[in-house]
């Protein structure tokens, strides 16, 4: 058992749900510690469970402005009675802004997590408005933080080589994949793939789905046993919906929804290939869950592509937004069927090492680091 106590801060609100993926991830992470304590900010709703010495809350308030306020003075009173080697943030916006102002009251050590590489990105920039201010204070914070720690190398690179943070200072640790679902068990050399196409991810803006049915489509259209698999939910739906009504394919498009673990994995170890269309990434989980699963990935070139995902050894890595060459590239996977076959092969070896035991050991030892210097 480790002596170190942490309070994390963070956003994501399925952390609430008790046994979801996010929830157990979380309580692996930190299981070996004396305790720690998650605090999910901008909830409306109060809630709160323990799992060992790990103690998930979230405050509550009539909307997100007023359940960030609040969670922040009422941590501000548990720092005062309650001692903390290490405050972490689990992002350099909003809960960085938090994290750094308790860190200063308390002095303590504080880490940040830059989980997307969208500091910087004209893309991210412009979605919103306040965007622009949160690019500012983000990298301030980042100048700030005691530690860094990134989601893959490429956003390491930039903290360091672009922000000018010191490389003693920065860790890359990406999200660690399930292992007990995502590996190739089930899958051997003679196993016949079926012909789904499968983008799997939320149907939102920022992963760009529509730009994968733009490479679906024609695919479909010339090749009548393939299907396009659609995993998740977003406001884009209805959009994709209509983009393979309107090509007369709708017989020939799953949309399941979100998935279970072991659900994804299945379509995973049976697909044909994972098309990834993101233009800004800061890992890609589900890139890495299909290799792992020996299943070949398509993807621009974001996130783990170039670490994890090896351009013509277990998926084919793009540049740029040119919707034929991606369609090109799976013509490749469906005629050469001995490059298929080494993309398939290659898979589970390269992705395997990403595993969130793995993870959870690389973690507990970067915080012990941090506290020790």
């Amino acid at each position: 058992m480790n002596s170190l106590r942490v309070l994390v801060l963070g956003t994501d609100k399925l952390i609430l749900h008790e046994g979801s993926v996010s929830s157990r991830r979380q309580i692996d992470n930190f299981k070996n510690f004396e305790y720690v304590k998650i605090v999910v900010l901008g909830s409306n709703s109060a809630s709160t469970f323990q799992s060992g010495h790990v103690h998930i809350v979230s405050y509550g308030a009539t909307n997100r402005i007023v359940s960030f306020v609040k969670s922040f003075f009422i941590l501000l009173r548990d720092i005062r009675k309650n001692t903390y080697d290490i405050i972490y943030t689990q992002d350099v916006l909003y809960c960085g802004i938090a994290g750094y102002l308790l860190s200063r009251f308390c002095k303590t050590i504080l880490i940040t997590q830059l989980h997307g590489d969208y500091l910087d990105n004209p893309l991210w920039i412009n979605q919103r408005f306040e965007n622009r201010f949160l690019n500012i204070s983000g990298k301030f914070l980042i100048k700030k933080s005691d530690y860094v720690r990134c989601v893959s190398s490429r956003i390491a690179t930039y903290v360091i080589e672009t922000l000018g943070k010191d490389s003693n200072r920065v860790v890359s640790l990406p999200i660690g994949v399930n292992g007990d679902e995502f590996n190739p068990q089930g899958v051997d050399n003679g196993h016949v793939r079926n012909h789904n196409l499968i983008f799997c991810g939320r149907l939102i803006e920022e992963k760009q789905p529509l730009f994968c049915c733009e490479i679906m489509i024609p695919i479909l259209q010339k090749y009548p046993d393939f299907t396009a698999v659609f995993i998740g939910e977003g406001k884009l739906k209805s959009a994709i919906v209509k983009k393979f009504t309107d090509a007369g394919l709708t017989n020939r498009l799953e949309m399941p929804g979100f998935l279970d673990t072991h659900a994804v994995a299945q379509y995973y170890k049976n697909g044909f290939a994972l098309i990834h269309t993101a233009f800004w990434e800061g890992w890609g989980l589900p890139m890495v869950e299909a290799s792992c699963c020996g299943l070949p990935v398509l993807t621009t070139d974001t996130g783990c592509a170039g670490e994890v995902i090896i351009n013509d050894l277990n998926g084919v890595v793009i540049q740029g937004s040119r919707s034929d060459e991606y369609v090109a590239a799976l013509e490749k996977m469906i005629v050469n069927k001995e490059f298929y076959g080494m993309l398939c092969a290659n898979g589970s070896r390269l992705g395997s090492k990403w595993t969130s035991t793995t993870m959870q050991l690389e973690i507990e030892k970067f915080l012990e680091h941090a506290v020790e210097k």
